[in-house]
């Protein structure tokens, strides 16, 4: 399974993006008929390449583009359309297609900045603000009406994760059955539990 948490780097990519001219990456001949893909500013280029090698992983792992951001969604329907895009770290292209390459890059970037300021964008970033700040009011109530019925409770915050090993064994199905089977021994081990909050 893909660690999901690695696409919010798209986010603080696309606040350095904005500020950027294009072309943001070019290609570089390395050989006599062979070049490499590199940033043109050198202080995005870290930031840039593990976004795409996050994005390449992203595809690897999923046929459709889904996820909860619609910046992240937005990004990755952009880079999808970027042919070769796991070719990023070669070092000798044959020049057409490091060429090839950069532009694709350079016209999705371009593409998703355009639509990225948007008042379509930015409608469903509001929208998505306002969910958020529904569930927050959600998870007040709840945990107010908690305290309404009881003097005490002890509030325990659990992060819970896999360790990055076994990412690429994961499914939905097996994670979905792994919650399951926690909140059930929860349940039976510690009977006076009154709720959770599962985010």
């Amino acid at each position: 399974m893909f660690n999901s948490i690695k696409l919010l780097d798209i986010l603080t990519l696309t606040d350095k993006l904005q500020h950027m001219t294009f072309p943001i990456v070019r290609a570089v001949y390395s050989a006599p008929g062979k070049s490499y893909i590199t940033c043109v500013d050198r202080r995005l280029s870290t930031k840039l390449f593990n976004v795409l090698d996050t994005v390449c992983d992203y595809f690897y792992c999923h046929e459709e583009v889904s996820s909860a951001h619609p910046t992240v969604s937005l990004f990755l329907t952009h880079m999808r359309e970027v042919y070769g895009l796991h070719l990023i770290h070669e070092r000798y292209l044959d020049s057409d297609v490091g060429d090839e390459l950069a532009r694709g890059i350079n016209n999705a970037l371009y593409a998703f900045l355009r639509e990225f300021k948007s008042k379509a964008h930015r409608k469903c970033l509001k929208n998505l603000e306002r969910v958020e700040s529904r569930n927050q009011r959600s998870i007040a109530t709840y945990v107010n009406s908690l305290f309404d019925q009881h003097a005490k409770l002890l509030v325990i915050r659990l992060d819970i994760g896999y360790h990055e090993d076994y990412y690429d064994q994961l499914t939905l199905d097996l994670v979905t059955e792994d919650r399951n089977c926690y909140l059930r021994r929860v349940q039976n081990k510690y009977p006076a539990l009154l709720g959770y909050i599962w985010k």
